[in-house]
């Protein structure tokens, strides 16, 4: 019995352990993160701040503050040597003074003889002078000049902790003049709370970007998958009211056409190297391209001479009919022909994009076509369609999601696994690279399909989306009540 990827998964351990460092942080790659991310960012932040508008606003509200100027005095003993060394010592009996001001000897003096006063008190120094100023502020007028009132009154008991040489001076009496009303701006929290959350939005998505193992470049995937890299195709975008991205179609750009075109000296290369004749193209999940890719291949290798046969065995999802706009007859599909209904000679169309190629289509998906292909009659059936053929080119399912492409592979010379821009993780590659090896087919390397690369796109800045032939594999894949309707 062959498990499942999701057994595979469970049952070992990734083959990849992405470590930071060992991942290229792709400048291009993290803008587009950020781009699709943020909507979202821009919502969290203007929440943020209208939240802490709201709450600064409600809670800090309006507040009052009195204060006076104290200046610190020398009471005229002791030796002076200098008038630089007489300002220096001003200047540290200032700090001194103010730390005893705003210690808890001042407060507890204030508790014993006025009792519990609302509001806060403070003392700062002017830089390099010998001034300071002493504040109470409350959230009344009167509150904040009593606080005042009552510290002016009471600080000269702490004369002590002054030092002998100095004194305090007042400088102007205390009054109701003293008493400022000041309101914080809530906007200005507002707009730190903006900033702040903007910040760690953009911070998280590079940080996703730096730490993932999710395959967005083609050095990234040719350094981190275990098998050797195909090639690479970038992200090319159909024409208008192009059907399918497909290089016998004149509105195809060249630059795809030359990007499978090494793709196909590459494959014809290790095919006749090693004598191989089935080759199986997979990828790990839906919408990754592979029915494309397989499509152009089997032109590609066409056009060298060779006699190609197409066959799509994706028959839970069938694609290749709607890329090569082929209606078929009722009764003329591949799950006809295994079922005995059909003979495979019958099955093959002769293409009319190219003279050396033939097809073998899916009309419908087939519930349960795992079925089919577990029987000993599929290994005969390929011999028979791919009889006088060069090449087969088999298209399969996506393997992350059914099992029927290991079942396949077990009977294929060779397989080539197409990998999507930003979709698969590189563990996930790997382990379904093992798992196909394991079945005995010689897997020739994969394909990074869609690459959307910075230095690539300003050369193919044509780009756009293929590969969307199937969707919804995983919902509707077992289930045979929907299996009837095309897809959009």
């Amino acid at each position: 019995v062959i498990p499942t990827f999701q057994e595979r998964i469970n049952m070992s351990q990734p083959s990849v352990q992405a470590r930071p460092g060992q991942i290229d942080f792709d400048i291009y790659y993290f803008i587009r993160k950020l781009l699709r991310n943020l909507p979202a960012i821009v919502m969290a932040a203007v929440i943020a701040a209208v939240g802490t508008y709201i709450f600064m606003d409600s809670r800090v509200g309006t507040s009052y503050s009195a204060s006076m100027n104290i200046a610190v005095i020398n009471r005229g003993s002791g030796n002076i040597n200098s008038a630089a060394m007489e300002e220096y010592r001003i200047v540290s009996a200032c700090s001194r003074v103010r730390s005893v001001l705003n210690s808890e000897m001042l407060r507890s003096q204030i508790q014993k003889k006025y009792g519990n006063l609302e509001g806060n008190l403070n003392t700062t120094q002017t830089e390099n002078t010998n001034l300071l100023r002493m504040s109470a502020s409350a959230s009344t007028a009167q509150a904040a000049f009593r606080l005042l009132k009552a510290a002016v009154n009471e600080y000269p008991s702490l004369a002590s902790n002054f030092g002998t040489n100095y004194k305090l001076v007042r400088m102007g009496e205390l009054s109701v003049d003293n008493v400022f009303r000041s309101r914080r701006n809530p906007l200005r929290y507002a707009a730190m709370a903006l900033l702040a959350i903007g910040a760690a939005g953009v911070g998280l998505v590079g940080y996703y970007c730096y730490m993932t193992t999710r395959l967005h470049s083609a050095r990234q995937a040719r350094r981190l998958i275990d098998v050797d890299s195909l090639g690479t195709l970038h992200y090319t975008r159909k024409a208008r009211h192009q059907k399918a991205l497909l290089i016998t179609d004149k509105k195809t750009g060249m630059t795809y056409s030359e990007e499978i075109d090494r793709l196909g000296t590459r494959v014809a290369h290790a095919m006749e190297k090693e004598g191989l004749r089935t080759v199986l193209i997979s990828s790990l999940y839906e919408n990754e391209g592979k029915s494309t890719v397989a499509a152009n291949l089997a032109l590609n290798l066409s056009r060298r001479g060779r006699k190609v046969l197409l066959v799509d065995l994706d028959m839970r999802r069938p694609a290749l009919s709607k890329i090569f706009d082929h209606k078929i007859q009722e009764g003329y599909g591949v799950s006809d022909s295994l079922e005995g209904k059909l003979t495979p000679e019958h099955l093959r169309i002769a293409s009319r994009r190219a003279p050396n190629l033939s097809y073998a289509f899916q009309a419908k998906p087939v519930a349960g076509a795992d079925k089919l292909l577990e029987t000993q009659r599929f290994d005969e059936w390929l011999q028979q369609i791919g009889e006088g053929m060069d090449l087969v080119i088999l298209d399969s399912p996506p393997t992350g999601i059914v099992h029927d492409t290991q079942l396949i592979a077990g009977h294929a010379d060779a397989s080539i696994f197409v990998v999507c821009y930003d979709l698969a993780r590189a563990e996930e590659v790997n382990d379904m690279v093992d798992i196909l090896e394991e079945t005995g087919t010689r897997l020739l390397g994969f394909v990074f399909n869609m690459d959307r690369g910075f230095a690539n796109t300003a050369a193919y800045g044509y780009g756009g989306k293929y590969g969307r032939y199937y969707y919804g594999y995983a919902r509707r894949s077992h289930s045979g009540q929907d299996h009837g309707k095309e897809e959009a």
